[in-house]
């Protein structure tokens, strides 16, 4: 292994040097904060449905398709929460966020499968879960993770391209 670095003299030993790393955000206030965190909620509500669909499709057991129906009910309040944040964060962000559309596409998609998704839980028994209710929660995470993905990262793209242009200037 060697001991030396290209932006050191050779001959020198390698000295490890701590790098500053600034992520300035990109966004700020309230809009922004409230936004980021009911985020996770529908994401959090919505798999856990996806869970107890599979332990309702493998055991049989009714509770577990009564948890379904009120985790996507749970998932669809805070989800509209969220998308009205997002809407205020959109309004009062800087402009020009590429993929902005993206997210908010696939996060309203999610919400209106979710929506399909607790029309077909209301029905009775067996039918409620399997097959549709099982696809329509499968469908409805990968869905919402994408568009949580997107939104990652158009923020990250966002906080890299600001600290780049604050150390240009410095």
């Amino acid at each position: 292994m060697a001991d030396y670095v290209e932006d050191q003299p050779i001959g020198e030993p390698y000295v490890e040097t701590q790098r500053e790393t600034r992520l300035e955000p990109h966004r700020s206030g309230i809009a922004s904060g409230v936004h980021r965190f009911l985020g996770g909620f529908p994401t959090a509500f919505f798999t856990l449905a996806l869970v107890t669909d599979y332990a309702y499709m493998q055991s049989g057991t009714l509770q577990y398709q009564y948890f379904s129906t009120w985790l996507i009910v749970a998932a669809l309040v805070t989800g509209g929460f969220a998308v009205l944040a997002g809407i205020a964060d959109w309004i009062t962000g800087p402009k020009g966020r590429r993929g902005f559309g993206w997210h908010f596409g696939l996060t309203i998609l999610a919400l209106l499968l979710g929506l399909l998704n607790a029309f077909v839980h209301s029905r009775d028994g067996w039918v409620a879960v399997v097959p549709q209710g099982i696809l329509l929660s499968l469908a409805t995470v990968v869905v919402l993770y994408a568009g949580g993905f997107i939104g990652a990262m158009i923020d990250r793209r966002a906080r890299t391209r600001e600290t780049d242009a604050s150390e240009y200037q410095a």
